[in-house]
């Protein structure tokens, strides 16, 4: 499995009330994600932050549209690990 980082645009909210010309200047924030890479299809990636060998599961999976990244940086291909 490689393991990837994914720089990219993520969306959040407020429940503040604020006026619109604030509003209006309100931006996405920039996030880097780092996690063993489960799909890379043409619109999105599927990341995981933990893997377990035994049973081949994944936890905390995160999709992320690929018009959201920004850079996409490839560390390490792991191998199958321990028995």
């Amino acid at each position: 499995m490689r393991v990837v980082e994914c720089v990219w645009w993520d969306a959040w909210i407020s429940t503040d009330d604020i006026k619109i010309k604030k509003a209006e200047k309100l931006k996405p924030v920039k996030r880097s994600t780092v996690g063993y890479l489960i799909k890379d299809c043409e619109d999105w990636v599927i990341l995981s932050t933990d893997r377990f060998y035994k049973g081949k599961e994944v936890s905390a999976p995160m999709v992320i549209p690929k018009g959201m990244i920004l850079e996409y940086y490839e560390y390490a291909d792991k191998d199958e690990g321990p028995d």
